[in-house]
């Protein structure tokens, strides 16, 4: 981020409304793990109640988490980590409004991730995946390079964990 840093809080009513289920993390784990390193560190960028960060079974000083209840906030982390696996809030409060909080999670996903990320999303946020993005993503050797789709009907149907790598082989053409 910029020198002026803007003040970005999630929205409280959202904390507890889309908490990641417990057999939905631990499918989460079960897709991504395989796909890292025993050595590599993880980030859980959104803790909520911990459950995607409590399946991965990194020694604790090889994962990391943001929690704005422990003073953490997402926005400020500045260690780099090789990977982060998060089910993000959809919107933010910057200065007290809310906006759409997609594009900045994943923008500051690649400033402090050395491999990749895994974000899990719904329906209404691939529309904020432009060419023009992808194509400036893709500029900075980032690229879309797995999906998997969960069906969790607690929600609102069709979730997908989408898999941003970098310098890897994307599946979307553009």
């Amino acid at each position: 981020m910029n020198e002026k840093r803007k003040k970005f809080e999630i929205l409280e009513k959202q904390m507890d409304l889309m908490q990641t289920p417990e057999d939905i993390a631990q499918k989460i784990y079960s897709y991504c793990y395989p796909q890292m390193k025993a050595q590599d560190t993880i980030l859980e960028p959104f803790l909520g109640h911990g459950n995607i960060y409590n399946t991965f079974i990194q020694p604790k000083e090889q994962k990391f988490y943001c929690d704005t209840e422990d003073g953490i906030n997402f926005f400020d982390f500045d260690t780099k980590v090789d990977w982060a696996i998060s089910n993000p809030p959809f919107q933010i409060l910057e200065n007290g409004e809310p906006i759409n909080a997609f594009i900045l999670i994943i923008n500051r996903l690649m400033s402090i991730c050395d491999k990749g990320f895994f974000l899990l999303i719904n329906h209404k946020l691939w529309s904020s995946l432009t060419v023009k993005r992808m194509r400036e993503w893709k500029e900075q050797g980032w690229v879309i390079s797995g999906i998997k789709i969960f069906e969790i009907k607690k929600w609102y149907g069709r979730y997908y964990l989408v898999k941003f790598e970098k310098n890897a082989k994307g599946i979307i053409d553009f």
